[in-house]
């Protein structure tokens, strides 16, 4: 093959690992090891060894033309079709953002630069990131390339100026023709994120497609990719796993249906199949993103798409997770019926929970927020509708309403209220309208907040 160098990863010792792209009628990319100092743009031919001749400026505008033909070639014109009256109307109008994000996602993956997914660690954002991890092994059939994605499970939904520094201190040990990419799944929609994202921009391109209710100031809006619902027309019901889904149907025909309804399922869309294809996968997903312990070994503290395909694809120990979530999600959400406080809002009620009264010294899982939802889904079967949970944690508060509820009232009020009251005792707060996270600078305030809160809802 001859082609060009587009990308280094330098390895020190060990040598470099080199992307070279060129051209055959098709594009394609390869990756090769080897201990010889080649900058960008060289052209360089393996056949068996490595031979390199100087700099062909004809020669990497051919390749260019050829990769951009193989781009349009295997772009999806028409917008993906759910089948859902709500859904499709939604993704028929953000579809030429899908298109022109995708078109830039393909040209760094294939060139070989330096990809940073980073999804958020749930049923939906992990949804999201192995939809797109399917579609690139499926595109992988059409054409052969080499890419260097780094997948990351982010913890939080902010994206901060020390993950910025942690991405920028990594993309470092890249040389690539293109920019490095950055690409975010489910995150929040809070000024929480302005302080990474002016860190990284310039350095950085940013594909970032969320679903959470825009904030005012929030920077990621201004962003030439952003996607989301709210946008369009459409709401948090659409869910970000979902529109990753879309966002991998521009390039890729794979049914991944199963995977949506996990996304649909695991951030309690009004879409979800509860009893469909998909429920089981939502489980193992919150499980797998709660607890990496229990599937990898200890002292893991990340997953990727390929480690999720692991388990996915082998029925005994699926079938052993799964097992083990719902006997330890049952178990968790029995006490936490039991030690429930109850209070009264105007026209509804409120619980509340210390989650420390509920919480497994054996495992993580299930993490406060998840589990805060199920808890709500609980009391409902008891206490009917027009209900609000409270479940605090260290300095968390964790918010849920119920669905009639959520029509009356907004938990994204709440925290604004609570932000004019607190001030900067408030480190964070975002989310949805029925599903929010209050996050304190300490403990020290949190039962005085959590008496605001209950008493400015009487």
């Amino acid at each position: 093959m001859r082609g060009f160098i587009s990308c280094i990863k330098h390895g020190g010792q060990s040598g470099n690992a080199y992307t070279i792209s060129g051209t055959d009628g098709v594009f394609k990319s390869v990756a090769f090891n080897n201990n010889l100092v080649l900058s960008l743009g060289d052209i360089a031919k393996i056949n068996g060894k490595i031979t390199v001749e100087d700099k062909d400026s004809s020669f990497e505008k051919k390749v260019h033309s050829a990769l951009k033909e193989f781009i349009a070639d295997n772009t999806r014109k028409d917008p993906y079709k759910k089948s859902i009256k709500q859904i499709d109307a939604v993704t028929e109008k953000l579809w030429p953002n899908l298109l022109a994000a995708s078109s830039l996602f393909l040209r760094r993956l294939m060139l070989g630069a330096p990809i940073f997914v980073r999804f958020h660690n749930d049923a939906d954002g992990s949804s999201g990131a192995y939809s797109l991890y399917l579609a690139i092994k499926d595109l992988s059939k059409k054409a052969t390339f080499a890419h260097n994605i780094i997948w990351i499970m982010n913890k939080g939904v902010s994206y901060t100026r020390q993950d910025a520094e942690n991405d920028i201190l990594l993309s470092n040990n890249y040389e690539s023709v293109e920019k490095p990419l950055l690409m975010i799944i489910d995150f929040g929609t809070t000024t929480d994120s302005n302080s990474g994202i002016d860190a990284i921009s310039g350095k950085f391109d940013i594909i970032w497609l969320d679903h959470h209710p825009v904030m005012e100031d929030f920077d990621g809006k201004k962003l030439d990719h952003y996607v989301n619902p709210w946008l369009h027309d459409g709401d948090s019901n659409y869910t970000a796993g979902f529109l990753a889904s879309a966002f991998a149907k521009t390039f890729s025909n794979l049914n991944t249906s199963e995977i949506e309804n996990a996304s649909f399922i695991g951030d309690y869309s009004e879409y979800a199949d509860i009893d469909g294809k998909g429920s089981d996968v939502s489980t193992i997903f919150d499980l797998l993103t709660s607890d990496l312990g229990i599937a990898f070994g200890p002292n893991k503290s990340n997953v990727t798409p390929q480690e999720f395909e692991s388990i996915l694809n082998n029925k005994e120990k699926f079938s052993e997770l799964l097992a083990y979530a719902n006997v330890q999600l049952s178990e968790t959400i029995d006490k936490g019926m039991k030690a429930l406080k109850q209070y009264k809002g105007k026209n509804f009620k409120i619980f509340l929970l210390d989650f420390e009264d509920v919480r497994s010294d054996d495992t993580k899982y299930p993490l406060p927020g998840r589990f805060s939802s199920k808890l709500l889904g609980e009391v409902r079967k008891t206490d009917g509708e027009n209900i609000m949970v409270i479940v605090h944690v260290g300095a968390y508060l964790l918010m849920r309403l119920d669905k009639t509820l959520s029509k009356e009232l907004s938990l994204l009020d709440v925290i604004a209220n609570v932000k004019d009251k607190y001030g900067s005792y408030i480190e964070g707060g975002g989310g949805h309208r029925a599903a929010a996270t209050i996050k304190l600078r300490d403990k020290r305030d949190k039962k005085g907040v959590i008496r605001f809160i209950i008493d400015s809802l009487k």
